[in-house]
């Protein structure tokens, strides 16, 4: 889960990522946003609220095993969706998830 942490820091640094519910979803209606994301340990309707928005507007969504205090530590700030901005960026995420052995 190394290189997938690491992809997301590099978008919080880049100014890349929407953190929280609220800002992902605005990201994602307004056109801006690549990529959807949700951690481990979301509760079952938050998780079904952004699979809505998800088939809404037509954005992937990447379910990352990754827990809200690992991305906490990571991006530093307490959040369980985010939103990629960049679909440069959306892509490096998307590949290191997919390197990454299941949990």
């Amino acid at each position: 889960m190394n290189k997938l942490l690491q992809a997301l820091a590099l978008c919080r640094r880049a100014g890349k990522l929407s953190l929280g519910f609220d800002p992902a979803r605005e990201a994602a209606e307004s056109g801006k946003a690549a990529l959807l994301i949700c951690s481990a340990g979301l509760s079952d309707n938050t998780k079904k609220e952004i699979r809505f928005l998800s088939s809404q507007t037509g954005l992937p969504l990447l379910e990352v095993p990754a827990t809200l205090d690992e991305l906490w530590y990571i991006l530093g700030k307490r959040a369980g969706v985010l939103a990629v901005t960049d679909s440069s960026l959306a892509r490096k995420v998307e590949e290191a998830a997919a390197l990454e052995p299941e949990r």
